[in-house]
């Protein structure tokens, strides 16, 4: 099975590998998945000779969430910061065209994730000059930053990066968190620059609250997600699914494309988990979960040695019902289903 293009999509798959690794389930199908992806890096992360930093990121950030770290891609992605701390692009060394804002908040978490203090440092500088007086982030970079086009989703990303080199009480962390809070709709979600009210950009809006515990509007984006997972009345291939948004839902009965790229990243923020470290603010599946006491976040760059354990970021929420157990498994299954038994999560890439 492949997408409109033939080609495999490595992006959405590393999205599948957080996730199942969040839910803690079907271990089997994440290690196939990340076996792939890593042998077929090359045409993923570099393009005629050029380095694409935003992959690179990525890719080193998921390497350490499995406790691995390439010191080669590592140094490509130090390499990759440039003196004002924007991520750029290169070959044989030299910048060939800057990254967008998702894709520095995404090296951002990646050095300070493999411990690379000074350049994670450095970058996040740049991404912090890249905050809107609303404290929203542009998707593309300027200077001064075009803030008549702000995204949520590059605002939910850099809201993570930042509370994991700055802190959650950082004034760059706070103003991010502030736009996310604002633009928070009744519902508990959070609309994308042009496609309204949806999982996605809720999601991650979620991680980034998971970051910080605010468990009061990780609560409520909770509420969103869970308004667009298929239950127990839906086809069987799409119980514990998500869809992108609330419209049409009883008109679905079967997994696509849209749904399996939704649910990738809406069960991450559903299970109260996030990019920059392992652990989950709702770890149980289809049990009652007791709430621990909240630690705080950190005020300096996480060690990625030291990664809390899953259920370390508390809730304030006690006997939180799960089912995300099944949010991807299932969406994995039906499209596994087509293709026969492989590796990869076949896609547009």
């Amino acid at each position: 099975l492949t997408g409109p293009t033939g080609r495999t999509d490595i992006g959405l798959t590393a999205d599948v590998i957080f996730a199942l690794d969040a839910l803690n389930t079907h271990p089997e199908q994440a290690d196939r998945s990340y076996t792939a992806v890593m042998a077929n890096l090359d045409g993923f992360t570099h393009f005629l000779g050029e380095v694409d930093a935003n992959r690179m990121a990525k890719i080193v950030a998921l390497e350490d969430s499995r406790g691995e770290r390439d010191s080669t891609r590592i140094a490509e992605l130090v390499d990759a910061v440039q003196d004002n701390g924007q991520m750029m692009n290169e070959t044989e060394g030299e910048p060939t065209s800057a990254v967008q804002n998702f894709g520095q908040s995404w090296s951002v978490i990646a050095l300070a994730r493999v411990g690379e203090t000074a350049a994670a440092e450095k970058a996040a500088s740049f991404l912090e000059s890249q905050i809107c007086p609303d404290g929203g982030v542009p998707l593309f970079q300027a200077d001064p930053p075009g803030c008549t086009s702000v995204d949520p989703d590059t605002t939910g990303l850099a809201a993570q990066a930042l509370t994991l080199v700055y802190g959650k009480d950082h004034p760059a962390t706070q103003s991010a968190l502030g736009y996310l809070r604002d633009n928070m709709d009744i519902t508990g979600g959070i609309a994308s620059k042009f496609s309204g009210v949806n999982a996605n950009t809720t999601a991650l809006a979620a991680g980034a609250f998971a970051a910080v515990r605010d468990t009061d509007n990780l609560a409520r984006t909770h509420e969103y997600l869970n308004s667009v997972r298929f239950g127990d009345t839906a086809p069987e291939s799409l119980q514990g699914a998500f869809a992108w948004h609330t419209r049409g839902m009883d008109d679905i009965t079967a997994p696509s494309d849209q749904i399996l790229r939704t649910s990738a990243q809406a069960a991450l923020g559903f299970t109260g988990g996030n990019y920059i470290n392992a652990a989950v603010a709702y770890p149980g599946h289809g049990v009652e979960v007791p709430s621990p006491e909240p630690t705080p976040a950190p005020t300096t760059p996480v060690n990625p040695d030291e990664d809390p354990a899953p259920g370390a970021s508390g809730s304030s929420e006690s006997g939180i019902l799960f089912g995300a157990i099944a949010a991807v498994v299932a969406v994995i299954a039906a499209v596994i289903s087509f293709a026969g038994p492989g590796s990869f999560i076949p896609t547009q890439f």
